[in-house]
Order: C-alpha cells, then sequence, then structure tokens
C-alpha cells in the first residue's frame, strides 16, 4: 500500500515524494513500510550530519538559492522561509499547511520548529514527509529539536508517546519496532538548536536563557556531542547544558529578568529585558519560539514589545484546547506575516488537491502568486464550514466530553502522585474521624493542593465523587479509587488466582460457610493458616497443579495488598485476618477487571458470565448503599490508632455478638437487627440524611438480598465482612497505602528511567538468543537484568532522597522479588521490558456506575470478578506427573467430615450440608470458568433432597 520504491536503492525524486502526500491524504493510518522509513531515515541523517559539520548547532538561513555553482539572489518576493511550530503527530495540520502554502521547494522553504514527536499518533508520517523532501531538496527543509525530540520523553506515558506510537506501528516481538524507534533517537541527537534568518530573526524552541551576558549562544554553539536524551537542569549541569535545557524548555514571561518556570524544577522563565539584552547583544531583531499553545488561543502571539513572536501550528490541540493553528512565513527584506489555519478532519484533507511545487525559473512569479492566493481562499472557505459545523451544539458537546475524558486523565495521576497530602488536608476536615467529608471539602482540598487551575467542581460530578442519599464523600475510599496496577496478559496472575479462589469462597452456601467450617478448611484447629495450609486450600479448591512455589507467590502478593508492612509470608495469621487480606485482593481485582472493561482494554477478558444463584443478586438501593458504607466505615474505625489486623478483629467480634443462636451464620432477623441496633447505637456520628429516614421491613429485605451473594437466604462471615468492610483497610489516623500500591507507584512513576536503564542492561549483555526463538530481536531483558534494574533504580531514589538504601529507597528487597513475580519471562527466562513497563498504569478501580454520584458497590463474585477467570498464567503451568495429594493427615484436623473424598484431590476440608432439607430434590450448580492447564474446575453441587452432597 503506498508509493514503491524499487530497488529500495533508488533516489528519492519529486514524483514519489507527491505520491507519499497524496497516500497519506487518502489513507492516514496506514503506515510507510519500515523498509522505506529506514531508508529515509538514513539517508536525512547523512544530510543534518553533513549540516553539523557545516555550521553546528546553531545553524543560519539566509534567502539565496544556490543553482549549481552560480548564487544568486531571487527577485523580492520569489522565496519565502515559513516556520512551523509544534504539530505534535497531527498530521492534518500538516497535510492542510501544505495545502494552503505549498510543499516544500527551493523557492518555498520550511523551518519545522520541533515537537513534531509525542501527543498526536501520526508523528512518524510527518516526519517520513518531511525526510522526504529533504532528499529531494536538502535545503528546502530545516528541522530544529524541541524538548519532545527526547528519547526519555518519548517514553514517559504521561506527556510522551512518539516510542509507543513507532512500536505500534512496526512491532515489538521482533525487534522491528525498537530498531526504528533508535533511528529516530539518531535523528534527534543531530537536530540543530536554533537558526538565525538572514542575519535578523532568532529561531529557537523554548526561549532565551539564564545564561549571564553575552553567554546565550556562545554556550548553544558548544553543544556538539549531543545525545537523543536532553541533558537535565540539576545544580551540576554546565553553562552549556543549562543553555542547551533553556533553548527547549524555557517561557517567557511579563515580569522583569528569570524567574522559575512552574513546568518543572530547575527549568526557567526569561522577561522582557532578557529579549532585550538578547537583540541588542547580537543585532537580531526578532525572537521567534514556539513550545506552548499561545494564551489568546490564535497560534500565534506577540509579546515583550514586539521583539518576541509565539508560534504554534497544532490546531484544536489535543482535540481540545480549541485553538487555531498558525505559521509565520519569512520575506526577504524583513518582512513577516502570521497565517492562521484550523485543520478540517481528514475526509475533508482527502478532497483538495495538494499540487507539486512550481518551478521557479518557468512559472512568472505573478503566476506562483495568484494560485498560491486561490490556495488560501480556498481553504479559508473550508475551514470556516468545519468551523460551523464544529460550534453546533452536537461539535461542541463532543469537544466538551472529549475535554472532560482528558482533565479527568490528568487529574487522576495528580491525585496518584500526591495521596498522601490530599489525605492530611482531608483528615483535618474530619474532625470526629468519621472517615467522611462534605463535598465542598473535597473540592477545597483538590484546590489547595492540586492547583486551583481546574474545574473541581464539575471534575467531582464527572467521578460522581458523592454520596447520592447523604451527599458526602468518601474521601479515604476516593483516595482508594485512583491506583497504578498491573494490567495486561499474564501479568496479574496472582491476583486473579487469589480472587478467583476467594469468589468461590463467597459462593458457599448454608453450613459450608460457617465459622466453624471456615476455621477447620483454612485453619485446622488452630485457628491459624500457615503456608502448609495455605498451600493445601489453594490446591482444594484452584487445582493440585498449584506448586510451592507458586503458592508462596501468592502468599506474597495476598500480604503485600494487605498493608504497608505486612507480616512475613512463612508465619502463620489468623483465619479471619486472612479472609479480611482476601476480600480486599478480590475487591482490588473485581475493580481493576471493571476499569479495563469500562475502558475497552480488557484484552483476552471474558464478558462476566451470570453464574448460579449470584446472578440473581439485587443490586442495593441508594439507601442500603450509603448505610453498608457508612456503618463500615465507622466500625473499621472503631480504633482510631488500630491496625488492620485490629480492625478485622472487630468486625469478627461484631460478627460473633450479633449471631444469636451461635451457629457461624446470621439469619434474616439476626443481620436485620443487626443493622436497626448498629444505626441506633452510631445515630450521632450518621448524617441527618440516613438516620432521618425510617428503617422498614421492606428496606432491610432489599439491603439483606443484596449482601446475601449466595442466595441460600443467610449471611455468612465472608458475605458480612464484603458488606462493610472499607476495601482500603486504614483503621486510624495516616494514610496507609498497601505495598503492591507503593511498588506499582514507584514503577509508574519512573518508567523512563527504567526504560533506559533496561536498553543498557541489554546492550551491556550483548546476548544473542537464538534465531526464531520469542525473544529474538531487541528490547528484551533477563531476569537478572530486571533485578538490576530495579536495584539501580532503587539506589539513585535512596541517594536522591539522602537517606540510602536503608532510609531513603522506596524499594525492599521483598518488594524487588514481588515485582519480580509479576514479570512475564518465556522460556529462555527473559522478558519484554516495555510490555512489562506498559503494564503499569492507573485504574479507577471503584467507579461508581453509570447515573450514579456514590461510590462503588460490594462486588458479586458472579456478576462482577468472574470476567477475568479464563486468563492464563504468566508461563503455561501443567501438572507435574509425579503430583502428589495433600497429606491425609488433613482429614484428623477437619471441623466436619461428611462426604466422601473425590479421586485426584486433596482431602475433602469442607462441605456441610445446609439445615432444612426439603423432600423434593432439587439441584443448584455454581460452576465457575476453567482454572490454567493442568487444573480441574471447581464444582460446588448441593442435593436438597438426597443423602448427601459432593463436589466434583
Amino acid at each position: 500500500v503506498g508509493p514503491r520504491l524499487e530497488p529500495l536503492e533508488a533516489p528519492i525524486t519529486l514524483d514519489w515524494a507527491m505520491k507519499l502526500v497524496w497516500h497519506f491524504q487518502q489513507s492516514p493510518r496506514t503506515p510507510l513500510p519500515a523498509r522505506y522509513l529506514c531508508r529515509l531515515l538514513e539517508e536525512a541523517e547523512q544530510h543534518l550530519d553533513a549540516r553539523e559539520q557545516s555550521q553546528g548547532p546553531v545553524q543560519t538561513h539566509t534567502f539565496r538559492r544556490t543553482d549549481g555553482a552560480n548564487p544568486r539572489q531571487l527577485d523580492q518576493g520569489e522565496v519565502q522561509l515559513n516556520v512551523v511550530g509544534d504539530t505534535h503527530g497531527q498530521l492534518a495540520d500538516f497535510l492542510w499547511i501544505f495545502y494552503k502554502l505549498g510543499v516544500p521547494s527551493p523557492s518555498n522553504r520550511y523551518l519545522f520548529n520541533g515537537d513534531i514527536c509525542d501527543r498526536g499518533n501520526l508523528a512518524t508520517e510527518i516526519w517520513a514527509l518531511l525526510f522526504a523532501f529533504m532528499c529531494v531538496w536538502p535545503e528546502s527543509v530545516s528541522i530544529q529539536r524541541g524538548n519532545h525530540e527526547d528519547r526519555l520523553l518519548n517514553m514517559d506515558a504521561h506527556c510522551g508517546g512518539f516510542y509507543e506510537e513507532v512500536l505500534s506501528k512496526y512491532g515489538r516481538g521482533d525487534g522491528t519496532g525498537v530498531l526504528v524507534y533508535e533511528k529516530f533517537a539518531r535523528i534527534f541527537a543531530r537536530l540543530p538548536l536554533a537558526s538565525v534568518v538572514d542575519g535578523q530573526v532568532f529561531v529557537v524552541h523554548g526561549g532565551l536563557s539564564r545564561n549571564p551576558a553575552g553567554g546565550f549562544l556562545r554556550m548553544l554553539r558548544t553543544n556538539r556531542n549531543r545525545t537523543a536524551e536532553i541533558p537535565g537542569a540539576t545544580p551540576y549541569a554546565s553553562a552549556a547544558e543549562l543553555a542547551f535545557v533553556d533553548a527547549m524548555w524555557s517561557d517567557p514571561q511579563e515580569a522583569l529578568r528569570v524567574a522559575p518556570n512552574p513546568r518543572g524544577a530547575g527549568l526557567s522563565a526569561f522577561g522582557p529585558d532578557i529579549t532585550a539584552r538578547f537583540l541588542a547583544e547580537t543585532g537580531f531583531g526578532l525572537v521567534v519560539r514556539s513550545h506552548q499553545v499561545p494564551p489568546n488561543n490564535e497560534g500565534y502571539f506577540v509579546q515583550h514589545g514586539g521583539k518576541l513572536i509565539t508560534i504554534f501550528s497544532a490546531s484544536n490541540y489535543c482535540g481540545i484546547a480549541g485553538n487555531t493553528g498558525a505559521v509565520l512565513v519569512l520575506r526577504p527584506g524583513g518582512t513577516c506575516e502570521a497565517l492562521q489555519h484550523w485543520a478540517p478532519p481528514f475526509e475533508r484533507i482527502a478532497e483538495v488537491m495538494i499540487e507539486p511545487p512550481q518551478d521557479a525559473d518557468s512559472t512568472p512569479a505573478m503566476l506562483r502568486r495568484t494560485r498560491s492566493l486561490q490556495n488560501r481562499q480556498s481553504a479559508s472557505a473550508v475551514e470556516s464550514a468545519v468551523k460551523q459545523m464544529e460550534s453546533s451544539p452536537k461539535g461542541t458537546s463532543i469537544r466538551a466530553e472529549r475535554m472532560e475524558r482528558e482533565v479527568v486523565r490528568a487529574a487522576t495521576r495528580l491525585i496518584v502522585e500526591r495521596k498522601q497530602e490530599l489525605f492530611s488536608y482531608w483528615e483535618d476536615c474530619d474532625k470526629h474521624q468519621k472517615g467522611f467529608i462534605s463535598k465542598k471539602e473535597w473540592e477545597n482540598g483538590m484546590r489547595v493542593i492540586l492547583g486551583d487551575n481546574v474545574p473541581w467542581k464539575a471534575i467531582g460530578r464527572a467521578l460522581r465523587v458523592k454520596d447520592t442519599l447523604t451527599k458526602d464523600v468518601d474521601y479515604r475510599q476516593f483516595l482508594g479509587r485512583f491506583r497504578v496496577v498491573v494490567v495486561g496478559s499474564g501479568d496479574r496472575w496472582a491476583e486473579e488466582m487469589l480472587g478467583r479462589f476467594y469468589g468461590r469462597l463467597l459462593a458457599l452456601k448454608g453450613d459450608a460457610g460457617s465459622l466453624e467450617e471456615l476455621e477447620g478448611f483454612l485453619g485446622g484447629g488452630d485457628g491459624k493458616v500457615s503456608p502448609e495450609d495455605a498451600l493445601e486450600a489453594f490446591r482444594w479448591v484452584l487445582g493440585n497443579y498449584i506448586t510451592e512455589e507458586q503458592a508462596t507467590v501468592l502468599l506474597r502478593t495476598l500480604a503485600a495488598h494487605a498493608g504497608p508492612d505486612p507480616s512475613p509470608v512463612n508465619r502463620s495469621i489468623g483465619v479471619f485476618e486472612f479472609l479480611s487480606r482476601l476480600d480486599v485482593i478480590f475487591r482490588h481485582q473485581a475493580g481493576v477487571l471493571h476499569a479495563l472493561a469500562a475502558d475497552g482494554e480488557t484484552g483476552s477478558l471474558a464478558a462476566p458470565p451470570s453464574v448460579g444463584p449470584a446472578s440473581a443478586v439485587r443490586e442495593p438501593t441508594p439507601w442500603a448503599r450509603s448505610v453498608l458504607r457508612h456503618l463500615g466505615r465507622l466500625l473499621w474505625m472503631e480504633d482510631a490508632e488500630g491496625s488492620p489486623k485490629a480492625g478485622s478483629t472487630r468486625m469478627l467480634e461484631v460478627f460473633r455478638h450479633f449471631d444469636e443462636d451461635g451457629d457461624g451464620l446470621l439469619r434474616q432477623d439476626e443481620f436485620a437487627g443487626a443493622i436497626k441496633t448498629l444505626l441506633a447505637e452510631y445515630a450521632p456520628l450518621l448524617p441527618e440524611a440516613l438516620t432521618s429516614q425510617a428503617v422498614t421491613d421492606d428496606k432491610l429485605a432489599e439491603l439483606v438480598e443484596s449482601v446475601d451473594l449466595s442466595g441460600d437466604g443467610l449471611i455468612n462471615y465472608m458475605e458480612f465482612l464484603h458488606a462493610f468492610q472499607p476495601v482500603d483497610r486504614t483503621p486510624g489516623g495516616g494514610l496507609r497505602m498497601d505495598l503492591m500500591e507503593q511498588i506499582c507507584t514507584t514503577i509508574f512513576t519512573n518508567k523512563s528511567s527504567l526504560m533506559r536503564t533496561m536498553q543498557v542492561v541489554e546492550e551491556r549483555s550483548g546476548s544473542q538468543p537464538r534465531r526464531g526463538s520469542p525473544s529474538a530481536g531487541r528490547g528484551r531483558i533477563s531476569r537478572e537484568g530486571l533485578r538490576q534494574t530495579l536495584r539501580s533504580l532503587n539506589a539513585s531514589l535512596g541517594a536522591a532522597r539522602g537517606g540510602g538504601l536503608e532510609h531513603g529507597a522506596p524499594l525492599t528487597d521483598m518488594q524487588i522479588d514481588i515485582l519480580v513475580d509479576h514479570a512475564a519471562f518465556d522460556e529462555e527466562d527473559t522478558m519484554d521490558y516495555q510490555a512489562f513497563l506498559d503494564a503499569f498504569q492507573i485504574l479507577d478501580t471503584c467507579a461508581p456506575s453509570e447515573g450514579e454520584e456514590e461510590d462503588a458497590t460490594p462486588v458479586s463474585p458472579a456478576t462482577n470478578y468472574s470476567a477475568g477467570a479464563n486468563r492464563v498464567f504468566v508461563t503455561p503451568v501443567t501438572t507435574p506427573a509425579s503430583a502428589t495429594t495433600a497429606s491425609t493427615s488433613v482429614a484428623q484436623r477437619t471441623v466436619i467430615m461428611r462426604h466422601q473424598q473425590p479421586q485426584g484431590h486433596p482431602p475433602l476440608r469442607f462441605g456441610a450440608l445446609s439445615s432444612g432439607l426439603t423432600s423434593t430434590p432439587s439441584t443448584t450448580t455454581a460452576a465457575y470458568p476453567a482454572p490454567p492447564q493442568g487444573g480441574n474446575a471447581l464444582h460446588l453441587t448441593r442435593h436438597t433432597g438426597g443423602a448427601n452432597a459432593q463436589c466434583t
């Protein structure tokens, strides 16, 4: 598809370049084949090398054309230089500029002022077109560097994207995508940093520097040995490096002198006096820069007394800014003109004809100017029609929705990065330690901590942070919603197995879910779950294929989600603390799957099936939801200085208190009585909107039905815990992010540094996998290489915090082991490190359903969790031929042993008949998707009219 270049070594001609323009007009989403793009990159690198050798980092442009060996000055108005600002992968703007102003030619030259990469996802097409015309007429296209022509920034998920664009188009597994990107990185290192046009106009991407008087240009010119990464503005940076940074990152300000730039630490902003001094020193008349959407949204903005102009060429930036784009046209004699545009959609661009350039020698200048004017008039008519359509109510609504999504996305990153500060502010508002604040206090906290330039009231509505009934905000649960988690195929196998394990326990009916049975099944006679007990339980519920090593990983993952300082995995914990941790990870996993499904990124995930009677669980009413949330928070926070363990103990005490007959289960009347008692006891601490409503039998019946997940008319302890336990398990003061969240957040915020370190580790290892193996190609790292990278990151962060490895490092050896557990290695013990880093994403794991303002409700195992049950392990797991069943000594510790042991399973440890057998036989089966290869599906089948119940 697209223009062919055969043989590959054939010269790049104007005819081929124009065919490439027309191809992207008609098929913008069809990339150029990798072999053609690599040819363009290699030839462009040669041209850039030649310019670098002759001119260095600051290059010059004159309105003089070379015809063979005889330079001649073109007539006034025959030549122009079009300065294009940021395009950020917006190919539509690029093609529209070519339509309005003409394609590059010796008399119609272009200077692209950086930031072609990132944001938009069609930057490779822009580069290909620029390189094609550069190959035809090298003097017709000049490109200088912007802050987004930076390898590390391209890999940043927050503000980059070019690296991912290249890999998505040219492949990951065979190494082609990485090879193409490395060729782009070589181009970045060769791009000039600034230009001087006709001795009058200084063009730079960012702006002027903090360097002392007379030093900026000199320091820029010393940056000859540049790399694909822009240096950092650290306290140890040299004057030349700071000049480089300022040329890429600085912004103008109206205040005098140099000041810190709010874009980030170490960056600067410069005032009109700095501009005036620079122009006086150099004899230039104008500074042209880009780098930011002009504050007037008009594509260009004049500042500093007419001495500085900002040009930004990406119209309607990112689809939400609503700005026009502009190009600055420079002509001989010092004249310039800013031409604005609004790029239409590709369907309209495909309808126009972008013509090849007309030869300046054979076509009269008057005729060329007439045709150029006609193109501009035609383009203006199209732009007016497009703007009118986009300003219609429908167009405005679409743009508003897009803007809201973008703002919410940016806000969630801020929330994740500054959780502790938000929590401290809101905890101070929560004088009575109820766990709830007003919506106004929520808005004030967001404004004070995250800034007042975001419409937090509207964001609150979009996120539905208020409880529908009480109108207050559970700020702990709100902070718990937005988490960095590991997503993607194979990376969450431990969470999925633990969630599946607990989901099956939640489906137990009758006596099988009683306290006595749970203690017997999980802990034997001592009420403790040892590693051996856990292994036997995992094997029984999930299948015999679970190995001791995998059980250890499951326990380590369970501990990591329990709190900031979990108990070691080789120690026993109480049965009910074990269940409390399982409930947390079950909710977390369900939230992740729900968030992925909402974003349409489920990948291999199946849609949640309706399983057994749980599919008929009643959705809680607003009243029931508020009761469970408020009472659960108050119960859990009873001990304000306690721990998660103390909270789970408190929940067990409450359950036993209301279990009047002591059978380890709550009948519906016992549970309804518990709700009435708790509402009365905590009435002074509950919102008036909740206490003012009468507690009717109908309301209680609805609440019971929403809590009874197994549908057996009884509330077992796991259902009770699932209904009341806050998902964050934070009982008292302070924000205690669980260990897994700490780990994931550390990786997420340091993705770009990790990527570069992994590339260096891979390059130094020099290992060459065999041809055809899964690790053939680039972009892979060994298990030990991953550990080395994580330890390097840990040491760097520890040193930056001034505490060293013992006190300042964010990760421990155990945390690094957990990270390695979540990496997907092939049979050669290597992994795709880009996929590994991509797997760390921010998700809204407790988003309320559409049409509700309240937070998430307790999750039904049938309707919300089982979406992930068909996922595969990190590596295929098969049952070893020598696998043996667990010791029969388990039978001696089982509290209730009434059933025949199935063949091939460990001894049966639970499954008592429910009370109230009927005379009419009936069968209810709760079937779950099959576990990974080598395991057996678990079916809990109750024959309510037979002599016994069996597990098959």
